[in-house]
């Protein structure tokens, strides 16, 4: 049994209005790998979370147990059920209470006794779960993932101090890249060509052709073994591809086809604090080693924070006068005027339920 009653947390860091709008989509709280034998803690808007597994299947759960409160995630897995560790009661898969030792196993339980439970879905290595019975749009699908032609690796989670729009922005962002990235990415035209940029049915789509270099697809050296030299590669298509609400993808696709890809989505802790993961994959090189690529795509990470954290201290702020924009800025202010739209109540022409 699914629950659908949660609420934001009393004292949380989110505008009642802004959690209520990121409630209704789904993000991830734990990579796959992080949940194998016993609970495991997450949290989401603030909210405590359990995840486990029964019977294979991955759980999420409100870590408080509803008997006395006690944190779930501190409990252990027996026999398929997730036990508290204050008074032992056991929890299966589904929630319900299915023993509680202090009473004997004779003695009938309430169905009433039984977790807050939320849907979870596994997908890309990553576990999903969302707080609204009806999500607005679906939990992202990255069919790149699944072709046999493709070469990918996870990059570790990194937690960061900034708001989750604010690290979905930067990495939609075009103009920045010249400027934060040089020692990895190496020299790219500062300037930012006019990109095609629509609204699709569950996020924002934009693209554009521009002056590329080796270093965007031979990401297994490193910066030290690129040395300062950069090979150009005209005619790059750049497209990028965004799930709302904090889930992107890039393909940097060069002439002769070669293809470099790069998943990122955000789990928002707090208002002002996030979990990312990424994934990279490449149509390349298929035998060759990946963990430089992913070495490479953590010191990328390593030069957006080091920029993002000082600066971004609180939540991006969604009026349009708060900051000056430029004409580079299209992406970023379309996904705030769609922030805006989700804390009205809307989802285009949709009118949500508040």
């Amino acid at each position: 049994m699914m629950t659908t009653d949660i609420k934001a947390p009393r004292g949380g860091t989110f505008p009642e209005r802004e959690w209520q709008a990121l409630s209704r989509f789904w993000h991830p709280v734990a990579a796959c790998s992080e949940v194998a034998d016993g609970p495991v803690s997450a949290t989401l808007l603030d909210v405590p979370l359990v995840l486990y597994r029964a019977k294979s299947v991955v759980n999420v759960a409100l870590d408080i147990c509803p008997h006395r409160g006690s944190r779930l995630s501190d409990g252990t897995l027996i026999d398929e059920h997730l036990v508290c560790p204050y008074h032992g009661l056991h929890f299966n898969g589904e929630g319900r209470c299915t023993l509680i030792p202090a009473q004997g196993p004779d003695k009938p339980i309430s169905e009433r006794l039984r977790l807050k439970s939320f849907p979870a879905v596994e997908r890309h290595g990553l576990i999903w779960t969302t707080f609204c019975p009806d999500p607005i749009v679906p939990a992202p699908n990255w069919p790149t993932l699944d072709r046999e032609d493709v070469r990918q690796s996870p990059v570790p989670p990194e937690t960061w101090e900034v708001a989750a729009a604010r690290h979905a922005e930067n990495f939609n962002d075009i103009a920045h890249v010249a400027w934060v990235h040089p020692s990895t990415f190496g020299t790219l035209p500062p300037g930012v060509p006019d990109y095609d940029l629509e609204r699709t049915p569950v996020g924002l789509r934009h693209s554009y052709r521009e002056m590329g270099n080796n270093r965007l697809f031979e990401r297994h050296m490193t910066p030290a073994e690129a040395g300062d030299e950069t090979v150009p590669i005209p005619d790059v298509l750049y497209s990028y591809d965004f799930t709302f609400p904090f889930a992107s993808s890039l393909e940097v696709r060069d002439p002769k086809g070669r293809s470099s890809f790069i998943f990122d989505v955000i789990q928002p802790l707090s208002r002002t604090r996030s979990r990312i993961y990424k994934i990279i994959a490449r149509n390349f090189d298929l035998d060759g080693p990946i963990d430089r690529a992913v070495a490479f795509e953590q010191a990328v990470n390593r030069e957006d924070r080091a920029v993002l954290e000082p600066a971004f201290v609180d939540a991006m702020p969604l009026d349009p006068t708060a900051e000056f924009h430029i004409r580079a800025d299209r992406w970023s202010i379309a996904y705030r005027r769609a922030l805006q739209e989700f804390e009205s109540g809307r989802f285009g022409d949709l009118v949500l339920d508040q």
